[in-house]
């Protein structure tokens, strides 16, 4: 029987993946996870605390953009090259 990821979660103290897709429900849940691949893996190195955490969360919400939402998306991605620009 399918159980909802979030169920599957619960009793969890570590998530192992290859992509980051399930990764990204474990940071949700406050879990740690290695994954070889895919977003989740931005924190890979840092400290895994809650504003990392939220940090990553906020920028792969950044991917999820309606068109009626463009120009917010281009001073968004400008913004980042200005602070990742030497």
């Amino acid at each position: 029987p399918s159980i909802p990821i979030f169920t599957a979660l619960r009793s969890a103290s570590l998530v192992v993946c290859k992509h980051s897709n399930v990764a990204v429900d474990a940071v949700v849940a406050n879990i740690p996870f290695e994954a070889e691949d895919g977003a989740a893996t931005w924190l890979n190195g840092k400290p895994y605390d809650k504003n990392y955490r939220l940090d990553f969360l906020h920028r792969l919400a950044y991917w999820q953009w309606h068109v009626g939402e463009l120009q917010a998306c281009v001073t968004f991605l400008f913004n980042m090259m200005k602070r990742v620009s030497p």
